[in-house]
């Protein structure tokens, strides 16, 4: 894959939603003092070991398509935990 493409493909993964995942820390509304200590090793998570392993990966579109499901996920669940008012199951 050409070098062009690569650095598109790595922020149209990573940058919305780890920003959804850095919103939900900063802003939390409740387990604020869990969000504070978790809010670097997220910024450390999305600013530099995602994309990175984006850029050596990214002619294994398995690899970039599990990885999105997996930040996904990650983005929907801190906005349970830190945002949400909803109680949710024990499942979730």
């Amino acid at each position: 894959m050409s070098e062009d493409l690569i650095n598109p493909l790595i922020q149209s993964v990573t940058g919305p939603l780890s920003n959804k995942i850095k919103s939900s820390l900063r802003y939390a509304r409740k387990n604020v003092k869990l969000a504070q200590s978790l809010a670097s090793t997220m910024d450390l998570l999305c600013e530099q070991l995602l994309p990175n392993h984006l850029a050596k990966n990214v002619d294994n579109f398995a690899e970039v398509n599990a990885l999105h499901n997996l930040i996904y996920l990650l983005a929907a669940k801190s906005q349970q935990v830190f945002t949400s008012r909803i109680i949710h199951t024990a499942i979730d």
